[in-house]
């Protein structure tokens, strides 16, 4: 089933882009991982460079959240439709540990072979997950940025789906707060929100990756923005000056401690949740060199020995690289 109605219109702005257009490539695919994961789908959503209209190389994945009733219905489907390398024991299991699991499906069609990487959640996990329970930003982060919902399975999952990205753009009004600046217009808002949620994540790229963010889906942000600064003029959280805003009540010491410190367990999460996908990826080792190539223009090579065993011996590389990446250079 293709979009339903989601009741976007009830929930204002908020919900705005989530029923947008989805480009051909993209709802293929995303039909193709409703079928691979089975009668278990409720909903796809498609995130990241590709779904922005960012300029992306031919090679570059499709992102999406794949939303279903139970991990193991979905995984058992998953390897009778189109496989699974890893044992169905495990990759249920390790669901279970720092949701989600991020796997990678391979699509082959006429028109050429297509990339997903699929962020797999079941629906208590993708509950708690967009909400005040959250127990890192990995989802929130993406989830407030511009996304669409590409195949859903009824009215009820659109509105699960579509309450969720409203849930989650409404609560930035609250993890932001310490890291605003004393006056700020909705630019000023968006590009904080995006600068701190890639502070939360080991990224490649610089600090500018904020502001290119922010222009790449300026369509779509600035009306839910400004849809949220002035719902939040109305419930007395701001104070609406001639042009900007500011925060009615300043952050307390205890409040920027809170979120400083979600912020960086959050991190930490991340950085732990990367050595699971090297267990669930298939082909991750090319994923980070083209990711790293990508972002900022660094090329790792990759012996055949530091291929074969890349546990072993690859680490030394990439750990200069950490070391010196944009986004700690800046």
């Amino acid at each position: 089933m293709r979009n339903p109605p989601t009741e976007a219109a009830e929930r204002g702005r908020l919900a705005y882009a989530l029923d947008g257009s989805v480009a051909p490539e993209a709802r293929e695919l995303a039909a193709y991982l409703a079928w691979a994961f089975g009668a278990s789908t409720q909903a796809v959503i498609h995130y990241g460079s590709r779904a922005q209209g960012r300029r992306t190389r031919s090679e570059s994945a499709f992102d999406y959240f794949v939303i279903v009733d139970q991990y193991a219905d979905a995984y058992r489907s998953l390897a009778a439709t189109a496989g699974l390398h890893r044992a169905g024991w495990l990759v249920s299991s390790l669901a279970r540990v720092l949701a989600p699991n991020v796997v990678s499906l391979r699509c082959r069609s006429p028109q050429g072979d297509r990339m997903a990487k699929v962020a797999v959640f079941s629906v208590q996990d993708f509950g708690r997950e967009t909400s005040d329970r959250a127990r890192d930003h990995f989802t929130q982060a993406r989830l407030m940025q511009h996304v669409v919902l590409a195949w859903v399975r009824d009215v009820a999952a659109a509105r699960l789906v579509a309450d969720a990205v409203v849930r989650t753009r409404r609560r930035t009004l609250e993890w932001i707060r310490p890291f605003l600046p004393d006056r700020f217009n909705v630019e000023d808002y968006g590009r904080a929100l995006l600068a701190q949620s890639l502070r939360s994540e080991i990224r490649p790229e610089g600090t500018d990756h904020a502001r290119e963010l922010f222009h790449a889906q300026r369509g779509t942000l600035v009306p839910v923005f400004e849809e949220l600064l002035a719902e939040g003029t109305r419930t007395r959280v701001l104070v609406e000056h001639e042009a900007t805003f500011s925060l009615r009540t300043p952050p307390g010491a205890l409040e920027r401690m809170r979120w400083r410190w979600f912020f960086r367990r959050s991190k930490a999460r991340n950085t732990i949740r990367l050595f699971k996908h090297i267990a669930l990826y298939d082909g991750w080792l090319d994923y980070v060199v083209h990711k790293i190539a990508r972002a900022s223009g660094e090329l790792i090579t990759v012996t055949e020995r530091e291929r074969r065993w890349p546990l072993v011996f690859v680490w030394p590389k990439f750990i200069r690289y950490l070391r010196t990446r944009p986004q700690r250079r800046n």
